[in-house]
């Protein structure tokens, strides 16, 4: 039986096949979210494909097209065939957001055959939750000063889980924000914006969960964050 590649946009229903792929993976990456896949899918024309028990995403990144590592692939045999098929349709075949696990497969199926470069601007940062909780160490010894700079001129600060009735504040924030960047040149700013009103419309539908921060009791937010649990020991901020 021949393998035949179908891409086409991805959807919000998707969420139900896709999430348990994902978190079955037990990926650290923020690239397999599906609310990452799905709030930016504007921005990078993101595509899906659905397999045989796995999901096979593409989509553009600076003008070029990439796919994603098989999620959910079985074995190196359906590994094998998935590339053999993408050969087949996409010159030249470029792959994204590749763990040290995924690049170690493609080597053992198909060994010399791939150049794997890491690119820093891509990278995404990982953080250790007990030390990022406590701030322990020399290292962060700046930050800990910073938060209590803060917490000492602001005593009347008011944090606040992010819910449907507060959203709407966020966004207004954030507008501020990117009003504020405008004439820094910043390039991603706009579809920044278009992402977050698509996570922040979706908000329930998608599981996602954060905070906010006001100065003062019933005051402007100032700060908020929204993210999503990931995978069993990976939590992702997808906004800041």
């Amino acid at each position: 039986m021949t393998l035949i590649l179908t891409f086409r946009q991805i959807e919000l229903s998707d969420r139900e096949w896709i999430r348990p792929l994902i978190v079955a993976s037990e990926t650290r990456n923020s690239d397999f979210s599906f609310n990452n896949m799905f709030a930016w899918r504007h921005e990078y024309s993101q595509l899906i494909h659905k397999g045989d028990g796995f999901v096979l995403g593409r989509f553009n990144l600076d003008g070029e097209s990439f796919v994603s590592f098989p999620i959910g692939v079985r074995d190196d045999r359906q590994l094998l065939e998935i590339l053999q098929e993408l050969r087949s349709t996409l010159a030249p075949l470029s792959l994204a957001g590749l763990s040290a696990e995924h690049v170690a497969a493609l080597e053992r199926i198909a060994p010399g055959e791939f150049t794997v470069t890491a690119p820093e601007s891509l990278a995404d940062y990982l953080y250790d939750i007990d030390r990022l909780a406590s701030l322990s160490g020399k290292k962060l010894h700046a930050k800990r000063n910073h938060i209590n700079r803060f917490e000492q001129e602001f005593p009347n600060r008011v944090f606040e889980p992010l819910t449907s009735e507060n959203l709407g504040e966020c966004l207004v924030t954030d507008g501020l924000w990117a009003y504020e960047k405008s004439d820094e040149q910043f390039d991603t700013i706009p579809g920044e914006i278009r992402a977050l009103e698509q996570a922040t419309t979706h908000f329930t539908a998608l599981e996602l969960d954060g905070g906010l921060v006001r100065l003062t009791p019933g005051g402007t937010v100032i700060a908020f964050t929204i993210g999503e649990r990931l995978s069993r020991d990976t939590y992702v901020t997808h906004f800041e």
